[in-house]
Formats: structure tokens, sequence, C-alpha cells
């Protein structure tokens, strides 16, 4: 495809606008992209100050849940290149339950804010913020995002524990920037 017409927001262009090219015109406005494969893709990301920044911790009295924060994610779409950003608000805290632990091996778990839109697959239209279990092994390892998500946190699960504190808990959100800002990273490994 070449330059994709009508351009946004064109007066007279009638409904010939798709939802997918308006986020691609407002994701243009973040900064980053998400990969060298696709530089329609933005990075994405949680918003480092509004809210609670979508922050994951323990309950109140620890269980096999956890609390994520309020706050707002930019997901970029990776079922299509030219899927573009879906804005994701979290007003309260939402409490994320965790599966069972197994009897005797270690798992990890990641907690991911995702956007599912079935016009891409699926036949859901909506956002949520869910756990994903990983796999029990010796030498566990996180599980692969789904698609169209931000992981906010990984959760080690250890062998036959009934509850999740803080210190279980691996925060690995990413922050978004507008363009020519600033992106907070705790590490050059985390652009």
């Amino acid at each position: 495809m070449a330059v994709v017409n009508p351009p946004g927001w064109l007066e007279n262009a009638g409904p010939t606008h798709t939802a997918a090219q308006l986020r691609t015109y407002v994701g243009g406005l973040l900064s980053g992209t998400f990969s060298a494969a696709s530089n329609l893709r933005p990075r994405g990301g949680i918003h480092p100050s509004m809210g609670g920044s979508m922050v994951v911790t323990q309950t109140g009295t620890p269980s096999m849940g956890v609390n994520v924060d309020s706050g707002i994610a930019a997901i970029s779409g990776s079922e299509n290149s030219t899927q573009g950003v879906y804005w994701v608000l979290n007003d309260a805290i939402v409490t994320v339950g965790i599966t069972t632990a197994h009897a005797t091996l270690p798992r990890i778990d990641i907690i991911q804010v995702r956007v599912r839109d079935a016009f891409y697959s699926g036949v859901d239209n909506n956002a949520i913020i869910d756990a994903k279990a990983g796999t029990p092994a010796a030498s566990p390892v996180a599980p692969t995002p789904d698609a169209n998500a931000v992981v906010l946190a990984e959760v080690l699960v250890g062998a036959g524990v009934t509850s999740i504190t803080n210190a279980n808990i691996t925060d690995k959100r990413k922050y978004y920037s507008g363009v020519g800002g600033v992106i907070s990273v705790p590490s050059e490994s985390d652009l």
C-alpha cells in the first residue's frame, strides 16, 4: 500500500476512516518504535505519572492475587503492522487472581494489560488486565505475552505457595513518551 487516503480527519471524507487509521495517527505522537520489523508500530507502554502508573503489588492481606493500580496504557497492536495504538484507562485498583501453585516446581507468571479486537482475531472487543501462567519448571521462564499486550510485572509463583508478596513481583512496566520526549527506563535493555 502507498499513501492511505483519505488523510486523517479530512472534513469531507465522510465515514471512510478506519479505526486502525485513527489509532495509527494518534500513535504517531508516541516516541520510539516497537521493533525494527515494523516502523509503523510505536513502542507503547504505561504513562509514567498518571494514576498509580499501573504498578503491581501484593493484595492487602497476601493472597493468590495481586493488585494493579490505576493508570493509562498505550498498547501497540501486534496482529498487524498498521493496527495502530489502543489506549486503555484503568481508573481503579484491579485484583488479578493467580492460579494455584504447582506442588513441587516454581513458575513465572506475567501480569498483562491487553486489548482483544475481534476485527483481527477472536470474538471479544475489550481491554482486560489478567495473569498468564507460565510453565512449572526447575528453572522457570516467563510466558510470551498475548497479542496486543503490555507486560506490567512478572510474578514468581514458588512451589506449593499459598500467597504472593511484593518480594515475588518484578516490575516489568515500560513507559511511553511523546515524540521528542525522554523515555524513562530502569536500564538500557528496557528500550
